[in-house]
């Protein structure tokens, strides 16, 4: 039995293109969906205010999700998810934790809010987003595997 889900699709010209779309709307997306919240008023009580998560997500985490799309030059088909580089596993595991931390706890935690307040659409777009940045962290793995990147220290 395969698992050809858990392995990076064909590069098309609508993946990229998803992908780009994916992390460039992401500011709209949370905006609107936490203003939608506090127009319902369904907004948690013991939250400060709708601002904290726009504004973390906007200087915190979007910054570096742009950063993470030269990945896509080093994109291949075929390999697994959850790869990890062998040749540079002193930058794979930082880089790892470094991003699936907060990019998988935003992404969940998002995912989650959708479900609670009844926003199917911002579920479904975060799930989306999950999916691409595991994409685009298999794609910057590979680029370290490159052979014309000697080390981790030199760009």
């Amino acid at each position: 039995m395969t698992f050809r889900f858990l392995l990076t699709p064909r590069k098309s010209s609508a993946l990229v293109i998803g992908i780009w779309l994916l992390i460039l709307l992401a500011p709209a997306v949370n905006v609107i969906h936490f203003m939608a919240r506090g127009a319902r008023g369904d907004y948690p009580w013991y939250a400060d205010s709708i601002g904290i998560p726009i504004f973390s997500h906007l200087l915190f985490i979007y910054p570096f999700e742009l950063w993470a799309l030269r990945g896509l030059k080093s994109y291949r088909e075929g390999v697994s998810l959850f790869y990890f580089s062998r040749k540079n596993w002193g930058f794979a595991l930082l880089s790892t934790i470094a991003t699936v931390w907060p990019f998988g706890l935003l992404c969940v935690g998002m995912m989650e809010d959708g479900i609670h307040a009844r926003y199917y659409t911002t579920t479904i777009f975060y799930t989306l987003r999950l999916y691409a940045f595991l994409l685009l962290r298999v794609a910057m793995m590979l680029r370290h595997e490159a052979p014309d990147r000697p080390s981790i220290f030199f760009p």
